[in-house]
């Protein structure tokens, strides 16, 4: 009895983080590609996945600051990008999908390449999305 127990409540744990986790296509228009181009405000880099704020001039002048959802910390590692590589107040251009919600919130764009000032480059993972989805309810 014991261990049926600990097997429940094991799977209990394991079921509560995969909940909280959303379905890209449901937040996101995935059918369209936008490119952010702006300055970087700030970088989290938490797992299970980093974000990107990015200061984006729209073209009346003003300044919006853009939540991207963007790679796990492990992706970054492997590319060898470090917390260092992507500085505040350095130029990228990152292509996303944007929040049906309207808001300034975005998922960095599978199959894509994000392209930061001097040239380096980040590539996004043909199937990132796809990985990350098979995790979702």
């Amino acid at each position: 009895m014991t261990f049926v127990r600990g097997v429940l409540f094991s799977a209990m744990l394991l079921a509560v983080p995969l909940s909280a986790h959303h379905n890209l296509a449901e937040i996101c228009d995935t059918s369209k590609v936008v490119t952010l181009k702006g300055t970087v405000s700030r970088m989290e880099w938490y797992n299970p996945h980093t974000t990107l704020y990015v200061n984006v001039k729209n073209p009346d002048g003003t300044v919006v600051n853009w939540a991207v959802t963007f790679l796990p910390p492990h992706e970054l590692t492997r590319q060898k990008i470090t917390k260092e590589t992507i500085a505040v107040g350095q130029e990228i251009t990152i292509p996303v999908w944007l929040h049906k919600d309207h808001s300034t919130h975005a998922e960095a764009a599978p199959r894509s390449i994000v392209t930061l000032a001097g040239g380096t480059t980040i590539k996004m993972p043909d199937d990132l999305w796809h990985r990350i989805q098979l995790h979702h309810p």
